[in-house]
């Protein structure tokens, strides 16, 4: 509060300084004072927002970080929905096989094993999203981790597409097989 009553007085000496000479010099006393008390009011204020400024900071790297959690999560819930899909089409897939009756014991068996090796590489996929979603275990930043859990459902999204290639194949042997039974009757 000194500081700026001492800042207004200099600026009040230099603007006497630089008066015109022949011009009277009008010094109130009340209007310094009243001055005086505006520049303790405007400090004052200016040390409010500064205050106002730093809470506005700290409240917005909290929802970065909340925001950032929420979005990890919401990458999780991506990836799990992605993976029960796919579980979905490959149990109705080789269900449809097993029906058809054109494939033999050992092609099923080539068919499910097929499929189990994509469940498996899902089924880690989960545990390790699971793992880096939920705990500090790799020592990652929520930016890093969000990062890996992109990643992560960019290669649930390849082995969806994995399946569908797959099941397209065997549904094409299907036909074909469905197709010579049905000619060689």
């Amino acid at each position: 509060m000194k500081k700026v009553i001492w800042i207004m007085s200099i600026g009040a000496l230099s603007h006497n300084v630089n008066a015109q000479p022949g011009a009277s010099v009008v010094s109130d006393p009340g209007a310094y004072g009243y001055m005086a008390e505006n520049g303790v009011v405007a400090a004052q204020q200016l040390e409010q927002l500064e205050k106002q400024m730093t809470m506005l900071e700290k409240a917005k790297e909290t929802f970065d970080k909340v925001n950032q959690g929420i979005q990890s999560l919401n990458m999780l819930t991506q990836i799990l929905r992605n993976q029960a899909d796919i579980v979905k089409q490959i149990r109705s897939s080789y269900s449809v096989f097993e029906r058809s009756g054109v494939f033999t014991p050992g092609e099923l068996g080539g068919i499910l094993s097929s499929y189990n090796d994509i469940l498996r590489l899902l089924q880690e996929e989960i545990v390790l999203a699971s793992k880096v979603a939920e705990s500090d275990l790799f020592k990652m930043n929520d930016s890093e981790r969000l990062t890996w859990l992109t990643k992560v459902k960019k290669s649930s999204e390849q082995s969806a597409g994995d399946v569908r290639t797959m099941t397209n194949v065997y549904e094409r042997q299907k036909q074909k097989k469905q197709l010579i039974k049905t000619m060689s009757r």
